[in-house]
């Protein structure tokens, strides 16, 4: 049975927001690190100006996995949440 989810935050890596690539993806580590099972974090990332692949691989690190929840013309609305170790 799974629990009530928790969304921490939500990024917006747009360049409207951010102009430095580097920026968002640095927040977005410092959220992971301390994400518990039942955390989450939303991500809208405008795949003309940051790399879907680096935040993808940024949450593999830490133990979390990336769903696309929905995607308009070149934004994508990420989900990343801890994967359950049930071993």
């Amino acid at each position: 049975m799974r629990g009530k989810m928790r969304v921490l935050e939500r990024i917006e890596m747009v360049k409207e927001k951010y102009k430095c690539q580097y920026v968002p993806l640095i927040k977005l580590t410092k959220l992971l690190s301390s994400m518990g099972n039942e955390d989450a974090v939303e991500v809208l990332i405008d795949t003309d100006r940051f790399s879907l692949e680096s935040v993808e691989a940024l949450a593999r690190a830490y133990g979390a996995s990336c769903e696309i929840v929905s995607s308009k013309g070149n934004l994508l609305e990420l989900l990343i949440r801890r994967c359950r170790d049930d071993r």
